[in-house]
């Protein structure tokens, strides 16, 4: 007899092909399937929380996706962001607008100010809003629906998960290559504003190299440029009505003036607000054209680095002013804090996907490599006399925002279907992009990575896979646990974030589903998992609700999940047979604390029972695994056995008094398997029930015959 234990789950679920890779060191710390249980990072392995349902995205038939807004760490909202439009979600609720006072002809309204007009409610697009009826000055007004806060945008459905992000405090920008950088500004709770980023002075393209000159008709004020020819203007077309909005710096009596372009007359000639000094009102060669513009495109991210807001575009980047984020002003007399920039130059142009703060500098994800970035060595800053861009690894990235996790940085490879880890390793003295999915590279291997967060509490990477199964990566560095899970809802996830609610970070989903024979999309979000002595306290069921109050046996509320059977959990004990009728059920008795929600399974499968031997491997030879033994904590509910479609259910707590809850269970318990010899031999648990458990430890006790 051969007794095999397993104490710890830290490698997650790895590919089917090392199932005979016996020599890993892995081997002994993995499994063959892991689908909704999350991986501790301290080895064992527990039933996903189940999630609440939330509200219902604004346009079912519509892309959306979620982003974080964490204003402290008290107050973090959840951002819907569909075309055209942004939601604001708090505590698992929508943001409202409560009653509005009527719109009054008489009264100048300012950005974002919110009105009531013929049953509808209005929010204000712009300052000096006076005597615009709403509901018909469209560009004076957005109508809300109902008293949902909304907020206008430009972005539009295949747009959406190009955005990046980039936060501090109540400000956050939003960078995209085809919009001017925005700023969402929050003033209040149902107070914020979405406004265009103004940069000053700069960022510049490089000075003119032609002999075409400039010359402004006045020096200050509103006053015309006009160009000798062309030549050295967006490529020889010269000024083009794309330009308005674009900054121009000139050279004049020994200092540079700047000012924005308002209008454009023709190729030569445009009209130019002088924002800092005088323009020269005759010909120099001396100038620039503002780097960023409706003709040459927009940042495409952006990051916070070293006190500096950090934008990119292709292989530029531009870093402000120190302490000074809208600036990118480089005086006569160059300082360390003044702004400056740089390409990330290679053999091939490779676009920037994602920038972000890292351990020596700022990493820089391009489609061709990873670099860091500094003033020249560990943790020294850049300045515009100090840059050192260094690429060191060659894997090339995803659109998908990076995330900066300890001492590394995450990112999705460049055809999505990897997740690497862009680190520095003592031992090299050297940055390495290891690829986190290489065991498990079954999880993506028909499918990509569409959006990431990061769980930071639980120490979890949540995935989302392209056919909309959510991948989780419960990743410690520092603990040696890399360890995948996946997990199923019963319906089709499209977008992850998580924000913090206070002693714990929360996942929040878009999931798409079919309810009543109809398709929607909810914002759910994950419940914490089960750490009570009560078993009323579980939550373990999908897109539900919890009623927690008086005892009743009418729980209401449930008008999403109309038509469909539910899992109930009703002061820890569980009703079967309910279906939801008129978005109620009625329980069998009362009870004041009740789950309701869609059913999911947990399954948790072994690799093959294999052992190196003292005369080979015991791969090929046939096996008996009479029983094994299972270390729980807090658990109830569980079945054993050799394959997915023979399990015997264990006994917790034999002596149960009818019609009260039992008490959850810790400790082992030893199950009987299977006596029959087969080569393939392997552990099936299985958790079908909306019922708590956690796994620390399996001991096999198994035995061995030659063929």
């Amino acid at each position: 007899m051969i007794w095999r234990w397993q104490t710890s789950f830290t490698g997650g679920e790895i590919s089917e092909r090392l199932f005979g890779r016996v020599d890993l060191p892995q081997y002994k710390n993995s499994l063959a399937r892991l689908e909704n249980f999350i991986l501790h990072p301290h080895g064992g392995a527990t039933t996903r929380p189940g999630t609440f349902y939330g509200w219902p995205v604004k346009d079912a038939t519509k892309v959306q996706r979620l982003l974080p807004f964490e204003y402290s760490a008290d107050i973090s909202y959840v951002l819907e962001i569909g075309p055209e439009y942004i939601r604001l979600g708090r505590d698992g609720s929508l943001l409202t607008v409560g009653t509005l006072d009527a719109w009054d002809s008489g009264t100048t309204y300012a950005h974002g100010a919110l009105v009531s007009y013929s049953g509808v409610n209005y929010y204000s697009l712009s300052d000096a809003n006076l005597n615009y009826n709403p509901s018909t000055e469209t560009d004076w007004w957005y109508p809300l629906s109902g008293d949902v806060f909304e907020i206008p945008t430009p972005y539009q459905e295949d747009e959406l998960f190009d955005l990046h992000i980039t936060q501090s405090a109540d400000v956050m920008w939003f960078f995209h290559p085809d919009y001017p950088t925005k700023r969402l500004e929050r003033y209040g709770e149902a107070e914020w504003l979405f406004v265009n980023e103004v940069f000053l002075d700069g960022p510049y393209l490089p000075l003119n190299s032609t002999t075409t000159t400039l010359v402004a008709s006045a020096g200050t004020g509103s006053v015309t440029v006009t160009a000798s020819a062309a030549d050295g203007i967006n490529d020889g077309q010269g000024f083009l009505s794309t330009d308005v909005g674009r900054l121009v710096r000139i050279y004049n009596s020994a200092a540079w003036k700047w000012g924005e372009i308002t209008d454009v007359a023709d190729s030569t000639n445009c009209t130019v607000t002088v924002v800092v000094g005088s323009f020269p009102t005759s010909a120099t060669t001396q100038w620039k054209l503002g780097k960023y513009s409706d003709t040459t495109g927009y940042p495409a991210v952006g990051a916070l680095h070293e006190a500096r807001l950090v934008v990119a575009n292709d292989s530029d980047i531009d870093l402000s002013e120190t302490d000074a984020l809208s600036s990118f002003r480089v005086q006569a007399e160059v300082t360390d804090s003044d702004a400056c920039s740089f390409k990330t130059l290679s053999n091939e142009v490779n676009q920037i996907k994602w920038l972000t703060t890292a351990r020596g500098g700022l990493a820089v994800g391009t489609t061709g490599g990873e670099w860091l970035m500094n003033g020249g060595g560990q943790d020294e800053p850049i300045t515009p006399s100090a840059i050192l861009a260094r690429r060191h690894t060659t894997v090339g990235g995803a659109n998908i925002q990076a995330l900066q996790v300890g001492n590394a940085v995450l990112f999705v490879a460049r055809d999505g279907k990897a997740l690497h880890e862009f680190a520095y390793l003592y031992d090299d003295d050297s940055y390495r992009s290891p690829d986190l999915t290489l065991l498990a590279e079954h999880l993506l291997r028909s499918n990509t990575i569409v959006d990431i967060d990061i769980q930071r509490s639980s120490s979890i990477v949540w995935c989302v896979r392209s056919d909309g199964t959510l991948m989780a990566l419960t990743y410690k560095r520092d603990d040696k646990v890399v360890g995948w899970h996946r997990h199923t809802t019963g319906g089709s996830v499209k977008s992850v974030t998580c924000v913090n609610g206070g002693d714990r970070d929360i996942p929040y989903f878009i999931v798409e589903r079919t309810i009543d024979g109809s398709t929607v999309k909810y914002v759910e979000y994950m419940a914490d998992e089960f750490n009570s002595d009560d078993l009323a306290d579980a939550y373990l069921v999908d897109c539900g609700v919890l009623y927690d109050g008086v005892a009743t046996t009418t729980i209401t509320g449930l008008d999403h999940l109309e038509g469909e059977d539910v899992d109930v959990l009703a002061d820890g004990i569980i009703v079967s047979n309910k279906t939801v009728s008129s978005g109620q059920i009625e329980l069998d008795y009362a009870a004041s604390k009740v789950a309701v929600g869609l059913h999911y399974v947990s399954d948790l499968e072994t690799l093959p029972i294999e052992e190196p031997l003292n005369d080979g491997a015991s791969i090929g030879r046939v096996k008996s695994l009479p029983y094994v033994a299972v270390r729980l904590s807090d658990s109830y509910g569980l079945k054993a056995g050799p394959g997915s479609d023979n399990l015997d259910e264990i006994i917790f707590n034999e002596n149960i008094t009818f019609g009260e809850a039992p008490e959850p269970f810790s400790g082992e318990k030893s199950i009987f398997i299977e006596g029959a010899y087969s080569s393939d031999k392997r552990v099936y648990l299985r958790r079908d029930m909306p019922l708590p458990v956690t796994i620390n430890a399996l001991v096999v006790n198994y035995e061995v015959w030659q063929r």
